[in-house]
């Protein structure tokens, strides 16, 4: 009985969870037995949705509420007695929680995987001390593994491997649409997302062209109004929040309706959106800041500038007037062919196998 125990997180609105259904789903086949630790984190909740989906995968979840140390201890004793020495470990954020059930449970194998470009002396101080309780550190990002060694003189080996999406079921946009360039945007609606570069972009470009918006936060008032505004130049679609059970079928419309995706951040602790993949397998082209995680579009054995095109924080608002103004693109089977090499189930299904010495059955 091959055996992994995972600790995550479930927010109900987030990349952990999409990332955590995303990695249970390639694991499944590697192991008999999968047991996930949710701890709550504070302000997020836990996604009922994704408790159905994990039971659905025959997942065992043990729900932590998070509210204290002592009690999240009290309640992890006798799954800890069931469950030691797994086969695997894995720990996905979580932060100092993580290293003591490393300890605890005393697995064979332990990774811990870093999914955010966040490196202050603090956290890579952290992530030191991690390398002593776990088998290997992971990296959500090429670039991160990077600035990781840079920042211990290359002393230290790391993995970079990319989050899995599974098969979104995405349409790409029309090639021959008619009408002016047709820009999407899905995520956060908050300032360090660059939602005030959206707003500030519609005032200022000199071209005809539109912008699909998706999501929630600070600034959804802000798009409501303006798709209800006549601009001169751009037309603002705000849908809002989407239901997270309708995702695929949600995703398959917003990128059959767009041709470029823009993801203008500016935090600089972005690890590597998942929504850049999710456009890349519809075979939509991508227009983004050259910030955190994302820098790795700009690695020569990583990225494929044609399929996404980076540019400083400053810059993002030039790049859309510059793209708005040109032909529509033809990138579908390019963009697509790209995540088929790096992003893949395949590709990042042998790339965990080789992290945690398993083998597929």
């Amino acid at each position: 009985m091959r055996k992994l125990v995972f600790f995550t997180s479930l927010p109900r609105v987030g990349g952990h969870t999409t990332i955590t259904l995303g990695l249970v789903r390639l694991l499944r086949p590697s192991f008999d037995h999968i047991s996930i630790i949710v701890r709550e984190m504070a302000g997020h909740g836990t996604s009922s949705d994704a408790l159905i989906e994990l039971s659905e995968l025959g997942v065992t979840v043990l729900q932590l509420p998070g509210q204290s140390s002592a009690s999240d201890f009290r309640k992890l004793m006798p799954f800890i007695r069931r469950h030691r020495k797994p086969d695997v470990f894995l720990a996905m954020g979580m932060r100092h929680f993580s290293p003591v059930l490393a300890i605890m449970l005393s697995p064979k194998r332990s990774v811990y995987y870093h999914i955010t470009h966040e490196l202050t002396p603090q956290v890579v101080k952290m992530l030191r001390c991690y390398s002593l309780c776990f088998s290997k550190l992971v990296f959500i990002s090429p670039a991160t593994k990077h600035k990781y060694a840079e920042l211990n003189n290359g002393k230290r080996i790391t993995l970079a491997i990319t989050q899995p999406i599974g098969d979104q079921g995405g349409n790409h946009a029309p090639q021959f649409a008619e009408g002016p360039i047709r820009f999407g945007f899905i995520g956060r609606l908050n300032k360090d997302k660059g939602c005030e570069v959206l707003r500030q972009f519609g005032e200022s470009c000199p071209t005809p062209c539109t912008i699909r918006i998706a999501g929630a936060g600070d600034y959804a008032q802000t798009f409501r109004q303006l798709s209800a505004t006549k601009l001169p130049m751009v037309v603002y679609r705000f849908d809002g929040a989407f239901d997270s059970a309708t995702r695929r079928q949600y995703l398959s419309d917003f990128f059959s309706s767009v041709d470029y995706l823009v993801v203008p951040s500016q935090d600089d602790r972005e690890g590597l959106p998942t929504v850049i993949l999710e456009a890349l397998q519809a075979g939509v082209p991508v227009l983004a800041t050259r910030t955190g995680g994302m820098r790795a579009f700009d690695m020569p054995d990583f990225g494929r500038e044609s399929c996404v095109t980076l540019v400083e924080k400053e810059e993002i608002a030039n790049l859309m007037k510059k793209f708005a103004a040109q032909p529509r693109p033809m990138l579908d089977r390019e963009c697509a062919e790209y995540f088929d090499q790096y992003f893949s189930d395949n590709t990042l299904r042998a790339q965990w196998n080789d992290a945690i010495a398993m083998k597929a059955r």
